[in-house]
């Protein structure tokens, strides 16, 4: 894989169909059932691949062919674990963006391809892991053409050869509309796509385990969406771990000590099992355990690094509590919410029946119901609505705006597919954000708002990681008859003036 480095958390991404429902078992390409079905890198840049992934319960990825000197793929499958091929020089075949391979090249290079694969997987139908697709740069449009073409030559003739391709597409890989798309989906016809996703784990190591894995969840499923945008189902979509150490790599990135790396491993690997049980991907890949000839690729940590990220797979995999001194649990950093709740956080929650409720009243609008759902839950921390207060309110609502008619009040619920309680609830945002308003002065309401709601998102977890967005929601915009009339403070009554009292004239008090 090249290092390709994004500024941010979220910094390369390789892109691989996953395997199609029909070809996940034995007999075609030579894999055992089950999805996601994971698959290690084991070429002999691996140093410790004897001692870690010669075993059964495995499958591999490698370019090893027989020699006189032995078969080393082969000692691998009679360890008990299965071989794939893997093509680490794509551009050998292919050719670059901007320097693409004659077509009439494609053919033979591929039936080589394909003979090697065979030999090696020791497969008739071998899955053939192809690395990588280069994105186009600067090439001109007809270069690029030319080269996506000679992709989708060498997709189907291995196709036709009876083996599977697999194409990594890195994060730079235009998914958008346009040929571009095209391009993607023609491919997704015959080969598979895994998306490769590496992150500086340095820096989400700093994040805490919450936060950490939150963000690594997340970045695997914003890149599986943009397959699935291109109309590529997530059952043939796979995802690529790195588990590189290279600086600008992202990857390790220099992360001190050994034991904070194996925990971003074991984290790592966590993230990737919830995302592929919530979205139903196929593959999950691992790379980065070679050690090539840039600067900080040879780490002594790696075979620690890979046994840890077996053994959070399945224990079985790897003793690596006995071997190694990192954190063990397996919980911290996960979606471990109660039943019936859809965020939870310090202080607060949004239960999952009230989220229903407020997403159908505001049309399907889930993000806008979730993140008034949130700052219902921070202002509601620091005071409420009394009951009867709403009561009072709901009568004034239904005096002002229907004329005393409750029926007429009842059909605008109706209508606006809003049930009394999630009415009440509205009219009781807006008294408790005026009791907040009082009790947080000088703070406006909204910088306080803004500060309560950061601190419960750097401690919240959801259901499929849709985290609220900050912010203050008016859900009266939306159903402005629910409007609590904002009581205007009473002038002090003016005393009357006082008349002076009339002094008799003298004429007066002559006549008396």
């Amino acid at each position: 894989m090249r290092r390709l480095a994004l500024g941010g958390v979220l910094a390369a991404a390789i892109a691989i169909l996953a395997l199609p429902a029909s070809s996940a078992s034995a007999a075609p390409n030579c894999l055992p059932d089950g999805s996601p079905l994971y698959v290690d890198y084991a070429n002999a840049s691996v140093l410790f691949r004897d001692q870690v992934f010669k075993r059964p319960g495995l499958i591999l990825t490698m370019d090893d062919l027989p020699t006189k000197q032995g078969d080393p793929a082969s000692g691998f499958r009679q360890a008990g674990a299965v071989t794939t091929y893997w093509d680490e020089h794509l551009e050998k075949i292919v050719g670059l963006p901007n320097s693409p391979a004659p077509s009439g090249s494609i053919g033979p290079a591929a039936a080589t391809l394909v003979a090697n694969a065979k030999q090696s997987s020791g497969c008739a139908n071998p899955v053939i892991a192809l690395n990588e697709l280069i994105p186009p740069g600067s090439a001109s449009a007809s270069a690029v053409a030319q080269y996506r073409a000679n992709v989708l030559a060498l997709i189907g003739a291995i196709t036709n050869g009876g083996g599977h391709a697999v194409l990594a597409l890195p994060f730079t890989t235009p998914m958008g509309a346009g040929p571009a798309a095209t391009f993607l989906q023609q491919a997704s016809q015959q080969a598979s796509l895994v998306l490769e996703i590496y992150f500086n784990n340095n820096q989400l190591f700093q994040q805490g385990a919450l936060l950490a894995s939150r963000n690594i969840r997340i970045g695997f499923r914003s890149q599986i969406a943009k397959l699935e945008a291109l109309g590529i189902p997530a059952g043939d979509i796979g995802i690529m771990l790195g588990f590189q150490s290279g600086a600008g790599q992202d990857g390790r990135e220099g992360l001190q000590p050994t034991a904070s790396w194996l925990e971003m491993v074991k984290l790592q690997q966590l993230a990737a099992k919830t995302v592929a049980g919530d979205t139903g991907i196929a593959t999950i890949w691992s790379w980065g355990w070679g050690t090539f000839n840039n600067p900080g690729s040879a780490d002594p940590d790696k075979q620690a690094a890979a046994c840890v990220y077996l053994w959070t797979r399945d224990p079985t995999l790897c003793n690596a509590p006995g071997s190694y001194n990192f954190d063990t649990d397996l919980t911290e950093g996960q979606i471990n919410l109660p039943s019936g709740v859809q965020c939870g956080w310090n202080g607060g929650k949004i239960k999952v029946r009230d989220l229903a409720r407020l997403t159908r009243a505001l049309k399907g609008n889930a993000a806008t119901a979730e993140s008034a759902l949130l700052e219902r839950g921070v202002v509601n921390a620091t005071a409420r609505a009394p009951s009867r207060s709403v009561t009072q309110a709901q009568a004034a609502i239904v005096q002002s705006s229907f004329g005393g008619s409750a029926r007429r009040y009842s059909r605008a619920l109706r209508r606006n597919k809003l049930g009394t309680t999630t009415a009440r609830a509205i009219i009781a945002d807006q008294i408790a954000q005026g009791l907040v308003t009082t009790k947080v002065k000088p703070q406006t309401y909204a910088t306080w708002l803004g500060g309560a709601e950061t601190a419960a998102l750097n401690t919240a977890t959801c259901l499929l990681d849709n985290i609220p967005t900050a912010g203050h929601v008016a859900l009266t915009t939306s159903f402005p008859f629910l409007r609590v009339a904002t009581a205007s403070p009473k002038k002090p009554a003016t005393p009357p003036t006082k008349k002076p009292t009339s002094q008799p004239s003298s004429r007066s008090a002559a006549r008396r």
